[in-house]
């Protein structure tokens, strides 16, 4: 239903980068450490959360975006929470700005609706249902009356075939 307008998913992480460098995100230069390498440590992080996950609860590796930050925590507490907050909302943020609504996609969606079919939205996603319902309606979808599921929130990938039951 949507796509970015990036080549790679991981290339969010270069901009939230640019963004970082620019902004006033930090508080103290001793936090500012992470700029040079944000996208790599960003990505590092979800993989050692997610094998975290597994570790811990085994199962399958579905995260949310606050467990992905939670490891940026550990492996630099020079962060302070309300810093890592900020980030978090720049990652959303930045997900608005590159998503657009897929026309394929839309296609599809509007004729379920039209056609009167029970719509429910299911992503294979470290975002809560709520950030992904956000994202959606912020690339033009009235999905007022419809379900959305976030595998991280649910623990189940698509993958597995978990998550439609």
């Amino acid at each position: 239903m949507v796509s970015r307008r990036i080549y790679r998913p991981r290339d969010l992480f270069s901009l939230m980068q640019s963004t970082l460098a620019t902004e006033k995100f930090f508080i103290s230069a001793y936090e500012i450490g992470i700029i040079d390498n944000f996208p790599e440590i960003r990505v590092e992080a979800e993989v050692s959360a997610r094998e975290n996950r597994v570790r811990r609860f085994g199962g399958e590796p579905e995260i949310l975006i606050s467990e992905i930050y939670d490891e940026i925590l550990k492996k630099h507490p020079q962060l302070s929470p309300a810093t890592v907050k900020k980030i978090i909302d720049l990652e959303i943020q930045m997900e608005k700005i590159v998503l657009y609504k897929n026309a394929r996609g839309s296609c599809l969606f509007e004729k379920a609706i039209s056609d009167g079919c029970k719509v429910i939205l299911i992503s294979d996603m470290y975002l809560p249902s709520a950030i992904l319902k956000e994202l959606l309606t912020s690339c033009g979808y009235d999905i007022s009356n419809i379900p959305v599921y976030s595998s991280g929130e649910e623990r189940y990938s698509k993958n597995s075939g978990k998550l439609f039951s």
